[in-house]
């Protein structure tokens, strides 16, 4: 989970860079990034621990424009397809850390 938390930090950390994640400007920012990531990357495993990557890459991608589309700002940007990313690389560390 430390993994996951600190590819989401990373990410997080760009977006926030490049103005596109508002995170960071709210009190409340690191309960919400605790929970939410959380719970994003704890249903993630239960439920993606024996898919292939790119699986997990491409389900992300997708479901990560859809979060974005509909929970946090209603429109589509290409940084969205970050969530592909920002799940298989936890997923593929993970794996290499138990082999």
């Amino acid at each position: 989970m430390l993994i996951a938390y600190a590819t989401a930090l990373l990410t997080e950390m760009g977006s926030a860079a490049s103005g596109d994640s508002k995170l960071f400007t709210s009190p409340l920012w690191f309960p919400f990034f605790l929970l939410w990531y959380g719970l994003l990357y704890g249903a993630s495993y239960k439920i993606m621990k024996t898919w292939e990557l790119w699986k997990i890459g491409v389900c992300w991608a997708i479901l990560g424009a859809l979060i974005e589309m509909f929970i946090f700002r209603g429109s589509f940007m290409v940084s969205d397809l970050l969530y592909g990313l920002m799940f298989v690389i936890p997923f593929w560390l993970s794996r290499k850390i138990a082999k």
